[in-house]
């Protein structure tokens, strides 16, 4: 997914454009490992938000 996000705040505005890509639990170790992190924990029970820590 990419989207978009427009910010205003105190007359100023900015954007912010991002991609998003959902991985499978599978996948996660790998791709974290591709950035020098690894996989702490799950911060939530539907494990959609994860803590990443240097590997």
């Amino acid at each position: 997914m990419s989207a978009t996000i427009e910010y205003r705040l105190d007359g100023r505005r900015w954007t912010h454009s991002f991609t998003s890509r959902r991985f499978g639990d599978e996948e996660l170790p790998d791709v974290l490992g591709e950035s020098g992190l690894s996989l702490d924990r799950f911060l939530d029970e539907e494990g959609g938000w994860i803590l990443a820590r240097p590997a």
